[in-house]
């Protein structure tokens, strides 16, 4: 049997800990990047879509077909919704709150939804947006 010495032990240890690290370094940012790997999951059918608030600036969205309009809107805009018998309905929209008479409205291809934003699922092409109206 072979018989180390403490200091020897010690570097031996010390050596086996910077192979440790190295190791790590290396790995870590390719395990990690932040960003979630969607490599595991399978393509969806991806389909094109515009969104806005106001009726107004549209923006074009990729979504996968079957995902609902919450999710379109949730891409660009910060939502607070609410839930009701016909789905969720937003309440606010990056910030700006419904009050005084004002509510925010879910258009789907320009006409009143009959649905809340998280039943709907878009079509290609469709246009969808939501908008504080003042109800009479």
């Amino acid at each position: 049997m072979i018989w180390k010495s403490a200091a020897s032990k010690k570097y031996e240890i010390l050596g086996y800990l910077a192979i440790f690290i190295a190791v790590g370094v290396i790995l870590l940012p390719n395990l990690y990047t932040g960003v979630p790997d969607n490599s595991m999951t399978e393509e969806c059918d991806q389909i094109r879509i515009s969104v806005s608030i106001n009726r107004t600036n549209p923006e074009k969205v990729t979504i996968c077909r079957g995902e609902n309009a919450y999710a379109a809107f949730s891409k660009l805009y910060t939502l607070e919704t609410k839930d009701s018998r016909y789905g969720k309905y937003v309440v606010a929209v990056n910030g700006v709150w419904q009050g005084g008479g004002f509510y925010w409205m879910f258009y789907i291809n320009d006409s009143l939804a009959p649905v809340g934003i998280s039943s709907y699922k878009p079509g290609e092409g469709d246009h969808i947006s939501i908008s504080l109206e003042k109800l009479k």
